[in-house]
């Protein structure tokens, strides 16, 4: 979920390739630690919700966005020109953590455009 300009945090969703999301309490983040022996406070913390992916890694599904340059929480721009031949871009979807392709049709737009996803991602993800 996205919290807007009052709050002082901004989170994120967890990402599309997530299956489900649901509370792990103390005793499977126990169970947890014995199977990857790893810190389960670090790795699984109690009773907080986590992901599940196809392939039973779990993750966080709150994903900080403090430090995420200014440019990439701008919304998409596609420009003020019409021409018949818009360029293929990118921009950073903030609420979904991915760069997803958008036509630019030059003139204006904002700085949240990149020519290749890979730099997109690079720039703008956390």
């Amino acid at each position: 979920m996205i919290h807007h300009k009052n709050s002082q945090r901004i989170f994120a969703k967890c990402p599309k390739s997530i299956t489900t999301c649901e509370l792990v309490g103390d005793q499977s983040c126990k169970v947890y630690k014995q199977q990857h022996s790893k810190s389960w406070e670090a790795e699984c913390p109690p009773d907080q919700p986590v992901c599940v992916t196809k392939r039973n890694t779990r993750m966080a599904p709150d994903i900080e966005f403090e430090n995420v340059p200014s440019e990439c929480k701008q919304p998409p721009d596609a420009g003020s020109c019409q021409i018949k031949n818009p360029s293929q871009n990118f921009f950073y979807d903030l609420e979904n953590n991915d760069c997803t392709s958008f036509y630019f049709h030059e003139c204006g737009g904002n700085d949240n455009r990149f020519v290749t996803k890979s730099e997109c991602m690079s720039h703008c993800s956390p």
